[in-house]
């Protein structure tokens, strides 16, 4: 075993002062609540499913000099240490930043960012099911947090050793825990127990972390390490390849364990997932890429405004307030016009391309991991040239505005549509079925057809054709790409063109089951 790591250079590591580290976006929302003066709740939130910061808040409450016992969950943690204490713990966290300059580097961030998210799902799982067996959520989901912190610190302290081991289990799914074995000699739960000592963040958490592969070589007098590591195998479903299979063996084990069914499983899953996908949402949804000087520089500031005298900080409230009170709603007023000018099509007051993109990223990929179908329906006004030749460009306008109106309010208030081109609208339909988006689609284009627009004192009957297709992310599929949907999509829509206008294609029965 060629890159194999011996126990004193990870004892040397962890001497060193080396630590566990959160991600940029992370530490950039985080900056953002408290620049809004948001209530600590906020904050408390992002320590909940931030591995790093949530050692970093353990570390303090548990700090033997100033306390003579332990607390084990985040609520209990934060309490202790203080609204004040709490902010500059989270503020003094350290990050990664996305480094794309050799393919080393982003591939470390790619797995750094995975089990960041892994471990976010871990704990999602954790708490819920543990609230569902009425037991302490807010404790499991803390276990949930700490458990692969020998992950994250090996990741960061051996990358060159570590990177092919952990890329090897997020290609080939399998046990983490015996291919540090083959590979490298040693292996993350190791390395998390003696974190977990030498931290201070409390003794069981080590031996949960120990032995969470051997569950049946440890005396849980509690069932936290059982309990455990059985709520959170349900999140591993979300992470596995074969996952038909693994959702049977899990479907199993815990109605076998805790008495749960198949459905209130599933149920629980979707919670899981919703409650996970929105926490990355908020962090990484609003993160435009900063500078790591520049969020150290933003970070300091913070920090340095934490220390002020409690006098100084009244003087410099008092002194500020009406400025910052005026600018806040300037820049409120602003970012709500920007947002609305960035995202809308100016002349139909509907997405535009740019955001129609984005959210086709986003679902595509949520298909892909929930193995969920995704609808897409591309719309072309039939002989819209001939309109504008024939009554000018403002009524062209108004057409098109009149269009994207009926389009809009013969969609569900999850689907979106919008302005993809010219006279051409692009509809996208997530967590639909096949028979459904054809069906939408027809609607969609008898809809137009029966509104009559009024042009020059005349009624005139405006037609469109329509193609749709579906991407199924449990199916293999030539689809492997968003942009590919949206072209099959457009390669249909031309297909009704082609035989004719004034329809779908594929052709649709509408009097056919919608089901």
């Amino acid at each position: 075993m060629s890159n194999t790591i011996e126990i004193g250079q990870i004892l040397n590591a962890v001497d060193s002062g080396s630590t566990i580290k959160t991600l940029a976006p992370v530490m950039k929302h985080v900056t953002s609540i408290i620049s809004r003066e948001e209530d600590s709740n906020s904050l408390l939130e992002i320590v909940k499913g931030d591995a790093a910061i949530a050692v970093n808040l353990l570390r303090a409450a548990n700090n033997p000099q100033r306390y003579n016992d332990f607390v084990y969950d985040i609520d209990s943690a934060a309490k202790r240490v203080g609204d004040k204490a709490l902010k500059n713990l989270i503020l003094s966290t350290e990050f990664v930043e996305n480094d794309t300059s050799t393919t080393e580097s982003s591939l470390f961030y790619s797995m750094y960012h995975w089990i960041w998210e892994r471990t976010l799902f871990n704990t999602s799982s954790a708490r819920i099911l543990a609230e569902r067996l009425n037991k302490d959520g807010n404790l499991f989901q803390t276990i949930g947090l700490v458990l692969k912190i020998g992950v994250f610190f090996m990741l960061e302290n051996f990358r060159e050793q570590y990177l092919p081991v952990l890329e090897r289990w997020h290609t080939e799914g399998g046990s983490l825990y015996q291919y540090e074995q083959d590979e490298l000699g040693v292996d993350h739960t190791v390395v998390g127990q003696h974190l977990a000592k030498k931290w201070n963040i409390g003794d069981k958490f080590g031996d949960v972390i120990r032995y969470q592969y051997k569950s049946n070589e440890y005396k849980d007098e509690n069932n936290w390490l059982s309990d455990s590591i059985l709520m959170m195998k349900a999140s591993d479903v979300f992470f596995t390849a074969r996952r038909s299979n693994y959702m049977r063996d899990i479907y199993k084990i815990i109605n076998n364990s805790f008495n749960i069914d198949r459905n209130e499983l599933t149920n629980l899953l979707q919670r899981i997932a919703l409650e996970a996908d929105g926490f990355t949402y908020a962090i990484t949804s609003g993160y435009s890429h900063v500078s790591a000087i520049d969020l150290l520089r933003s970070i300091t500031t913070e920090l340095s405004r934490e220390t002020l005298s409690y006098d100084q900080m009244v003087r410099e409230l008092e002194t500020a307030r009406k400025k910052a009170e005026i600018l806040a709603a300037k820049l409120e007023e602003a970012n709500i016009r920007l947002r609305e000018a960035a995202d809308t099509d100016p002349l139909t007051k509907i997405f535009n391309r740019r955001y129609f993109s984005e959210f086709l990223a986003w679902n595509f990929s949520r298909a892909t991991r929930y193995k969920k179908l995704l609808g897409c329906i591309m719309i072309d006004i039939d002989h819209f040239k001939r309109i504008n030749d024939t009554y000018g460009h403002l009524t062209g306008d108004r057409v098109l505005q009149g269009v994207a109106e009926i389009l809009r309010l013969n969609l569900r208030d999850t689907d979106i549509i919008a302005r993809y081109g010219g006279e051409e609208f692009i509809a996208l339909l997530p967590e639909s079925r096949y028979k459904a988006v054809a069906f939408t689609a027809n609607k969609l284009q008898k809809a137009v057809k029966a509104e009559a627009f009024p042009i020059n004192g005349k009624s005139i009957v405006i037609t469109v054709s329509a193609g749709y297709c579906c991407y199924n992310g449990a199916d293999e599929s030539e689809i492997t790409e968003p942009s590919k949907l949206v072209n099959m999509a457009d390669a249909n829509m031309y297909s009704a063109k082609r035989n004719g206008r004034d329809q779908i294609w594929p052709s649709f029965d509408p009097n056919s089951d919608e089901s």
